[in-house]
């Protein structure tokens, strides 16, 4: 009962997108859909900065450094978990286009489980 009020919610909600996307001009929905990427890479690069502002007046200029030798990788790993879960979207709207909604939670939670233990058994964990 309550799968089908999930997917009953979700079938209202697309056939409302649907009419909006279709009605509205490319260009703003570029806008819209690109919006959330621009404010995450504001807030990342605002983050950085405080971080180093921090870091830099109570620890010193060797803290400092090595921050900045950190923020590829850290950039590195925000960028391929964007992409991963970027992808997981294409792979979801292919699926919920083609109407294929059985099967959605056994083919996602290997993908949910591997992004979990990536982030409990990094090695910053004490």
């Amino acid at each position: 009962m309550q799968a089908s009020l999930v997917y009953g919610f979700f079938e209202r909600r697309a056939k409302v997108l649907e009419e909006r996307i279709t009605n509205e001009k490319v260009f703003m929905i570029l806008v819209k859909f690109s919006l959330p990427l621009i404010l995450s890479g504001i807030l990342q690069q605002l983050y950085s900065w405080v971080d180093a502002f921090i870091v830099g007046n109570v620890e010193g200029e060797n803290a400092l450094a090595a921050i900045g030798a950190t923020g590829v990788i850290i950039g590195f790993f925000v960028m391929v978990m964007t992409g991963f879960t970027g992808g997981l979207g294409i792979l979801f709207a292919r699926k919920y286009g083609a109407a294929e909604t059985d099967g959605f939670l056994l083919f996602y939670l290997p993908f949910f489980l591997r992004s979990a233990g990536c982030f409990w058994f990094f090695p910053w964990r004490e």
